[in-house]
């Protein structure tokens, strides 16, 4: 049902505490306990975009502040009309930087995010220019290329 036979096989149960179960070739199964399994996933699709937030649970912390949290993250991205989330503008800088450049409007750019781009200006020809306003910020990236 899971697996080919004949192969080892991992399945994880992602619930109120998560628990993973290793079976065997031979039949024989092992599991385990995860901790709190509890995860909320938002979607917003849009034409030429999707944001995806995540809420994760934690020990001793309820689901609907897990829930709070993640709407919370969500109705930011709403509400600033950005079409790149502030998590996948972290990621993103070095697609770009490794393009030639680009440019790209996001949430106020993460510290994470700010230190990506002092490294990557540190290993490729690039310069990034971050201009933040009304609750958002325009990242420009200028030069790179691959060589």
């Amino acid at each position: 049902m899971f697996g080919r036979t004949g192969e080892p096989l991992a399945v994880l149960n992602i619930g109120g505490f998560s628990n993973l179960t290793a079976i065997g070739v031979d039949g024989s199964m092992h599991g385990l306990d995860c901790g709190p399994g509890n995860v909320l996933l938002l979607l917003v699709e849009a034409e030429h975009a999707s944001e995806l937030v995540t809420g994760f649970g934690q020990r001793g912390l309820p689901a609907e502040r897990v829930a709070d949290r993640a709407a919370t993250e969500m109705s930011r991205y709403l509400d600033a009309g950005v079409p790149v989330g502030v998590h996948l503008a972290d990621q993103i800088l070095v697609p770009f930087a490794l393009a030639g450049g680009g440019r790209f409007r996001t949430l106020p750019l993460s510290s994470h995010g700010r230190t990506n781009a002092a490294l990557i200006e540190r290993f490729l020809p690039v310069r990034f220019a971050i201009e933040d306003s009304a609750g958002a910020s325009l990242v420009r990236i200028e030069g790179g290329g691959r060589g």
